[in-house]
């Protein structure tokens, strides 16, 4: 099996599957955790994107000298 195959048609099936039928309970009693991987998982890659391209444009690696920042 090609692997374009099993995540474009055989996986988001799987993927709904679990999602629709997952019990609420333990997904409430887990919510704090989740929000706070959601909110962490944001911000660092958020800063992290930030910092790596104002990294590239700062040693002119890809001709971006003159683009401004902010």
């Amino acid at each position: 099996m090609k692997t374009d195959v099993f995540f474009l048609y055989l996986l988001p099936p799987i993927v709904l599957d679990a999602g629709y039928f997952m019990p609420t309970r333990p997904f409430f009693e887990n919510f704090g955790t989740i929000f706070w991987y959601a909110v962490v998982g944001t911000l660092w890659n958020s800063i992290g994107i930030g910092v790596s391209l104002f990294g590239i444009c700062q040693i002119e690696a890809f001709g971006l000298s003159d683009i401004t920042l902010l």
